[in-house]
């Protein structure tokens, strides 16, 4: 659960602390950096989410939704 909220977090901070360090501007476009920090937080959602119901038993559909949460999250850190 923690790591990917907390992959979350360094790319929040990452993205105002790295331009500064290297002499540079700042991000190229916020909107495209919301857009992948939105999809990786759906993703550690969802993914956090269905692992308990799946893995507890609760529900066999939970398990069809645990591939959808890994592509939100490469989604996003693509983006």
């Amino acid at each position: 659960m923690t790591v990917g909220f907390i992959s979350v977090m360094i790319l929040r901070v990452g993205q105002r602390i790295l331009p500064a360090f290297a002499g540079m501007r700042m991000l190229w476009s916020t909107k495209l950096m919301f857009a992948g920090l939105a999809f990786v937080t759906l993703g550690c959602t969802l993914c956090v989410s269905c692992e308990i119901i799946a893995y507890q038993g609760y529900a066999a559909w939970a398990w069809s939704i645990l591939p959808i949460s890994a592509l939100c999250e490469l989604a996003g850190f693509t983006i």
